[in-house]
């Protein structure tokens, strides 16, 4: 069964699927981290060094950041491309997006 994908091509959706499985690893390490600490300082460096990692797991996809947010922008209107990127994140995932 094919399933639209509001107008991205299949390798363009396995390619966003794989970086936000990568950002859903990234967020629990991210939450775990800012948890160690209350200073507004370390938590800045914490996030800095986040944003860093969460860039990468989008660009080591040859995605740019804005396809991979016009894709997640996308899904968050198409229950079938929303299906589609959560197939393989796990039943009733939410879509993440870099903080």
């Amino acid at each position: 069964k094919s399933v639209a994908l509001a107008g991205f091509t299949p390798a363009t959706v396995a390619k966003v699927r794989a970086a936000m499985q990568q950002i859903t690893k990234l967020n629990t390490l991210f939450a775990a981290e800012m948890a160690t600490t209350s200073d507004p300082k370390i938590q800045e460096a914490i996030y800095a060094d986040f944003q860093k990692k969460y860039m990468s797991a989008i660009s080591a996809q040859g995605l740019s950041t804005s396809t991979y947010l016009q894709v997640i922008t996308a899904a968050a209107k198409d229950p079938g491309l929303s299906q589609a990127l959560n197939a393989s994140a796990g039943a009733g995932a939410p879509i993440p997006a870099p903080p």
